[in-house]
């Protein structure tokens, strides 16, 4: 979120954002698996889906 930050806000060139747009922590896995988003706690799986769910 902080490079994302700078990279917004500040206009500090980043060379590759792709990794910065899903963070997966123990709340966001918990959500996912309790509302049936995810199928299962899968760090990858859980980002896909975040991704497919609000892709920009």
């Amino acid at each position: 979120m902080a490079v994302e930050n700078l990279a917004r806000d500040l206009g500090v060139p980043i060379a590759d954002l792709s990794g910065s747009d899903i963070a997966c922590d123990v709340h966001v896995r918990r959500v996912f698996l309790r509302t049936h988003l995810a199928e299962y706690a899968d760090l990858d799986h859980i980002v896909d889906v975040g991704r497919r769910l609000h892709p920009r």
